[in-house]
């Protein structure tokens, strides 16, 4: 198949016939000869002409067979499948180890896609705010009491802009 490509002659805005808007970029924006803003609108656009000689032979290549230098369609489905079977091995292990030290509820859907992603986020999440080498939380709740409202520290008022430097050309008086 044959595409013809063509390519805008003048800047700015251009409405489709289906009321798309598209911008134009003279010499830059391409297009497809097919396209209904194209066909709508010739006098925007100009062919484009694209030189790629190849002075090859057409049966060599990656195309040539399905084979190229990596080896066959079936070696490198074996590879991908071998790496996906590691990749499964390693989010097994992690889910086993999130179970072992209790960090995966009993109500947790594992049967929906991004589980142990969102799991592991809202672990880190946790974490964050509750240090998990600390002393019991409940403990140091009851022997740190929230200070009072008065106590509180006030909130500032945000700074003021630092002056500008004068510009080059402003003068003095």
């Amino acid at each position: 198949m044959t595409t013809e490509i063509v390519v805008a002659t003048r800047n700015g805005l251009a409405e489709g016939p289906d009321g798309a808007k598209y911008r134009l970029a003279r010499g830059r924006t391409l297009g497809d000869a097919r396209h209904p803003l194209v066909q709508a609108h010739p006098e925007l656009f100009s062919p484009y002409a694209i030189d790629l000689p190849y002075e090859g032979n057409d049966h060599d290549g990656p195309s040539a067979g399905g084979r190229d230098d990596r080896g066959s369609w079936p070696e490198k489905v074996a590879e991908v499948e071998a790496i996906a079977e590691g990749y499964r091995v390693q989010l097994a292990a992690i889910v086993e180890g999130l179970h072992t030290r209790g960090l995966v509820p009993a109500d947790l859907d594992t049967t929906t896609e991004g589980w142990l992603a969102k799991l592991v986020s809202d672990i880190l999440d946790r974490s964050r705010v509750e240090d998990p080498s600390s002393v019991d939380q409940s403990a140091a709740d009851a022997t740190a009491p929230e200070p009072p409202a008065a106590d509180r520290p006030r909130k500032r008022a945000p700074r003021r802009a630092a002056p500008r430097p004068a510009a080059a050309g402003d003068a003095e008086e």
